[in-house]
């Protein structure tokens, strides 16, 4: 196989040079991780908890890898109760870090957004549904809690595959466990 300047492959090239070292674009930008935390934790604070947290459904919550990479065999919240009878059952193809952050997130008060791009109305009845018998009790399904009749959707963090899941699950992540800490420690 050819490895070509932008290969993720090794992070070493054909000639020997290291492409991390090459790369054109450097990340000069006040919102580091720390500044992306520190910023959420000011709004916790302002807010007394109340952030939006948006969240996609399509592989973050919901992982389709178990049966297939479609929607199309879950028509109904009855087929997906019956494909998936039990609790457990259900587990399996849930993401189940990002869930208990979900869930943990709304136990300190913060708010909670499914955003998903699904037209089909059934669709979005089964996925609305998915949520809430995995227990993600979720606010808002596909519209901004706060500045309404604006196309941006509102959210002070999202959680997406598609949008750097990873680095958001961290970020949210730190500040449920601070928060939560908090909690313990003035109660």
């Amino acid at each position: 196989m050819e490895l070509n300047k932008y290969s993720m492959l090794s992070s070493e090239r054909a000639d020997g040079s290291n492409k991390f070292n090459e790369n054109k674009f450097v990340f000069n930008h006040p919102f580091t991780h720390d500044e992306c935390f520190n910023r959420l934790v000011k709004e916790a604070e302002k807010y007394n908890n109340k952030i939006v947290i948006a969240f996609d459904f399509d592989h973050t919550i919901f992982n389709f890898r178990v049966y297939g990479e479609t929607f199309k065999d879950i028509k109904t919240q009855y087929t997906l109760d019956a494909m998936f009878p039990e609790k457990k059952d259900l587990e399996k193809t849930a993401y189940m870090c990002i869930v208990d952050l979900l869930k943990a997130a709304k136990e300190l008060g913060m708010i909670l957004v499914l955003f998903t791009a699904e037209k089909d109305e059934d669709h979005l009845k089964v996925k609305k549904h998915y949520c809430k018998r995995i227990g993600i009790e979720y606010d808002y399904v596909n519209e901004s809690p706060i500045m309404n009749g604006t196309s941006k959707p509102y959210f002070n963090i999202l959680l997406d595959d598609r949008a750097g899941l990873e680095e958001s699950f961290n970020i949210l992540s730190r500040l449920v466990t601070k928060l939560s800490d908090m909690e313990q420690i003035n109660k």
